[in-house]
């Protein structure tokens, strides 16, 4: 027989939304150094946790930590097709799926989750559930613009963008950034909801300790690829290095142009100063963070940088780039912007904070402050709720009118 507590959270359960829900990024993943697979990941870990049901399309998975009864993974395997054809015959693939589980379920949401771009979601288009698209992040900017296939290919996204916002019920942006993954702003305002992405803000917390490597030891932990800002850390770590004897720069990740990087750092006087170290298990990256004395990302327009938030969690000062997603990410007391593609700036920067081990504390108690306030998956996962309660009450209000 079940006591009062049991009654009261098997209530709960029956009262939510069952969720179908289209990831649209290659991987599925709790450990991969994969943006969008892992923050799929902690969505869904987090609204399973709330006792959600829900049905998962996706692409290829890798879990270290299975999901629970309550949530069904439907892979959907690449056949090969060229990437367009590809994704028609997802969509496709999709749909029959959706219908299929139809028949012996009910299904109140259609989500598609980042990224959205890939219009997935007009092959549900027509099935009478309200449909949430999000989270957009913002659009990295285009290396080549002006070529007419660029061209092109931009005016065929946005028109596909402004099929599937147009008939989308909600669309979730994290930050005014995302803005330009709007094809038509002023057709769609009413259904836009702000809501961040989260991090694990007990995986990734404070230690409590001085860096063990010292106040001017400087992180790069992410993709190591051009648009990263990579060479620009590079540049500037050189002048910083003939200012402070002691400072010291560790890239971590992979990357493109890992490569053309680690040939870079060959020819560098202060190599013997710049550790490198390629793919790391995800469960060792809280732990970098705190060795560490402060994070630096200066990507070209980052989208919104994940790794940001992690460095902001273990109560770390970050130096970053005024630029795309970052600058809505850390607040004024919690870092240094500079102009992308500065390294001037970005020495300046660095060493500013080198040189004030005070300022790092200050700056890094006050992300960790943000991080609890705003981007635990707890109070991100609390709006989502919201918005899939407001789905239900509305279509359940459209249906009672249409009878």
């Amino acid at each position: 027989m079940m006591d009062g507590m049991s009654l009261n959270a098997a209530a709960s359960a029956l009262q939510k939304p069952v969720v179908f829900i289209l990831h649209p990024s290659d991987l599925l993943t709790d450990h991969r150094l994969n943006g969008d697979g892992l923050v799929a990941c902690d969505f869904l870990r987090e609204l399973v946790r709330r006792g959600y049901r829900l049905h998962v399309a996706c692409r290829e998975v890798d879990l270290l930590c299975p999901f629970p009864d309550s949530l069904t993974l439907y892979p959907i395997a690449r056949s090969g097709l060229p990437e367009i054809l590809g994704r028609v015959e997802y969509m496709i693939r999709a749909r029959l799926l959706l219908t299929r589980l139809r028949r012996s379920n009910s299904i109140h949401i259609v989500h598609q989750m980042n990224p959205v771009y890939a219009g997935l979601s007009l092959g549900l288009a027509g099935c009478g559930l309200p449909t949430l698209l999000g989270t957009y992040v913002a659009r990295w900017p285009e290396e080549d613009g002006g070529s007419f296939a660029s061209r092109a290919k931009r005016q065929a996204r946005r028109f596909v963008a402004f099929l599937q916002q147009v008939q989308a019920s909600k669309i979730l942006l994290t930050t005014p950034a995302a803005m330009d993954q709007i094809a038509s702003p002023r057709r769609v305002q009413h259904k836009i909801v702000q809501m961040n992405h989260g991090v694990d803000a007990v995986m990734f917390s404070p230690s409590g300790q001085p860096s063990a490597y010292g106040p001017a030891s400087i992180l790069f932990y992410t993709s190591v690829t051009r648009k990263k800002g990579i060479f620009t850390l590079l540049a500037a770590f050189e002048k910083v290095a003939r200012a402070c004897p002691d400072a010291s720069l560790s890239v971590v990740g992979r990357g493109e142009d890992w490569d053309e990087v680690r040939r870079v750092v060959a020819g560098m006087a202060c190599r013997d100063r710049i550790a490198m170290r390629g793919f790391i298990p995800r469960y060792e990256a809280p732990d970098l963070f705190r060795r560490h004395a402060i994070y630096c990302l200066p990507s070209h327009g980052e989208p919104l940088g994940g790794t940001a938030l992690e460095g902001m969690a273990c109560g770390k000062p970050l130096v970053v780039t005024n630029t795309g997603g970052l600058p809505y990410v850390l607040a004024e007391d919690g870092g240094i912007k500079v102009p992308e593609n500065d390294p001037d700036a970005l020495a300046e920067a660095l060493l500013q904070l080198i040189s004030a081990p005070d300022m790092q504390k200050r700056m890094g108690a006050a992300n960790r402050a943000r991080i609890e306030a705003e981007f635990t998956w707890q109070k991100v996962v609390d709006k989502l709720e919201r918005v899939y309660a407001d789905l239900v009450r509305s279509d359940g209000r459209k249906g009672e009118a249409e009878r």
